[in-house]
């Protein structure tokens, strides 16, 4: 996964609009997720849980709850396996 800022907008009808921005960098052993901004109107309840305690997530590689597909530009996260998964698109690459 490209380090950088990432974005899921969701603008289906007017309960469902909004943007959800994060921050990702790794390691060799997680990802590591920053919430930027959570602008949607009613926020998606497994996003919330997963930032319930502070603004920075690690979610480890292996034996995650959280199952995430790595693309290109873009990465797809399914927070516990439940509910819906989140399409995130690259904005801004961080690698130079």
């Amino acid at each position: 996964m490209k380090k950088g800022i990432y974005k899921y907008s969701s603008n289906e009808h007017m309960y469902d609009n909004g943007a959800i921005t994060i921050e990702v960098s790794e390691t060799d052993k997680s990802y590591i997720f920053y919430l930027i901004e959570n602008s949607c109107r009613y926020s998606p309840a497994h996003i919330d849980m997963l930032f319930e305690k502070s603004n920075k997530v690690i979610i480890r590689k292996e034996k995650s709850p959280h199952a995430i597909v790595d693309g290109n530009d873009y990465f797809v996260i399914y927070p516990n396996r439940a509910g819906i998964p989140f399409l995130f698109e690259l904005m801004v690459n961080d690698t130079g």
